[in-house]
């Protein structure tokens, strides 16, 4: 736990040094903007689950996205799982992956839309990792609906597991609205399709809070809806964005 102070502590002192022009828009739910040229965004959550099945529960602390403008049209995108506790072993680190996310749309758009590809690498534990690289890419758009906005993701990616490869198809649907100055919801249904088998329903809902347009708090809760999923999970989230 000290370490997570200590990654805090580092994050609120960053966002107090940072400059701002344009409100943050994170990747929690995934969303169709692209970070300006030359802006960096550091996005990470810490995250408790309880699994189904009698595998107890883990910790997750702390997953890690760090996005980069390359141009007004692409970013670079660095994602570190982090370290996963589980109960009745030690901790474990994830794969890391690299990515890159296209804006689709042209500026001011009716409906924005990306696409963000990505790669891992296979630099986690044992237990963690599966020893070869997964890829993927999926599409986002962005629609708004009055006081609401709708966040459509699709895409596929393709998984080595078990000694071979094979397909997993991605969907997901969110949507969200304003609550107040600097407070939002929203609500997020997240489905994986794995090649040969059913589908794996996952109902996330979620709040953030911003004090300025750098930094932006997420308190988040969901659960797996097939019986196969988390029984539960709860997680908070935070985020800078360099300028």
């Amino acid at each position: 736990m000290t370490g997570i102070r200590v990654m805090v502590a580092m994050l609120g002192f960053a966002a107090a040094s940072a400059s701002a022009q344009e409100a943050i828009v994170t990747d929690r739910p995934d969303s169709a903007a692209v970070l300006p040229k030359g802006s960096t965004q550091i996005e990470t959550f810490w995250e408790y689950c309880r699994e189904r099945h009698g595998e107890g529960h883990s910790w997750l602390a702390p997953n890690l996205l760090v996005r980069h403008g390359l141009s007004d049209r692409a970013e670079l995108r660095i994602e570190a799982p982090g370290w996963a506790w589980h109960a009745g072993g030690g901790a474990q680190s994830g794969d890391i992956s690299i990515g890159s996310k296209l804006r689709l749309s042209g500026e001011g758009a009716e409906t924005p839309r990306a696409l963000t590809v990505f790669a891992t690498l296979p630099s986690g534990s044992a237990r963690e990792s599966q020893g070869r690289s997964d890829y993927g890419a999926w599409l986002a758009a962005e629609r708004s609906l009055g006081d609401l906005s709708l966040l459509i993701n699709a895409g596929a990616s393709r998984l080595y597991r078990d000694g071979g490869r094979s397909w997993n198809g991605i969907l997901w649907l969110s949507v969200g609205g304003d609550l107040r100055s600097g407070a939002a919801w929203y609500g997020e249904l997240y489905a994986d399709f794995p090649e040969g088998s059913s589908w794996e329903p996952v109902m996330t809902w979620g709040v953030s809070l911003s004090s300025n347009a750098t930094t932006q708090w997420d308190l988040y809760a969901g659960r797996g809806l097939d019986g196969r999923g988390p029984s539960a999970f709860a997680g908070i989230g935070y985020s800078v964005r360099f300028d």
